[in-house]
């Protein structure tokens, strides 16, 4: 039985823009996530999705506009952390990128779904941001982690 989340309207577009990003037609995959982030302001993962889609379109200025929102929301989440400080390190302002990572290094932050930030770049074709995420929590874990067996077999379709 497929879930009553997986027919909302929101989910459709997310789903749509997800496709947009992997053929690569940004600007039309920014439109649908603006759409779900004007009804959905607060939503975190649509706030980057959105600032990704914009990125990629070349609409680095509106991104970073977005990104700062989210920050003022959820300046407690290591996700957002983690995809702030990329975004800046393209940008080569070493300055904010350094601010996320001592964010990073702070134990008070929300370390939420740890692989969620991997799925979202992953749902968009960006195979390499969603490889070194994963990576980054393969290191993270112990060798006998149960967990490393399906993070091993996601990085294997990157």
């Amino acid at each position: 039985m497929a879930d009553e989340r997986d027919d909302s309207p929101d989910d459709r577009l997310i789903q749509e823009a997800e496709e947009l990003m992997r053929q690569r037609r940004f600007r039309d995959a920014a439109r649908r996530y603006q759409d779900v982030h004007r009804r959905q302001p607060t939503d975190l993962w649509t706030s980057l999705g959105f600032a990704s889609a914009l990125e990629c379109a070349g609409e680095v200025d509106a991104a970073e506009r977005v990104l700062e929102d989210a920050t003022t929301r959820h300046g407690l989440s290591a996700s957002l952390h983690r995809f702030r400080h990329l975004f800046f390190v393209r940008r080569e302002d070493l300055k904010r990128a350094s601010a996320s990572q001592q964010a990073l290094r702070r134990q008070a932050l929300d370390a939420g779904e740890s692989d969620q930030l991997a799925d979202l770049y992953f749902n968009q074709g960006r195979y390499h941001e969603a490889l070194a995420e994963l990576e980054r929590r393969l290191a993270e874990l112990e060798p006998a982690s149960p967990e490393r067996g399906g993070l091993l077999a996601r990085s294997g379709a990157c």
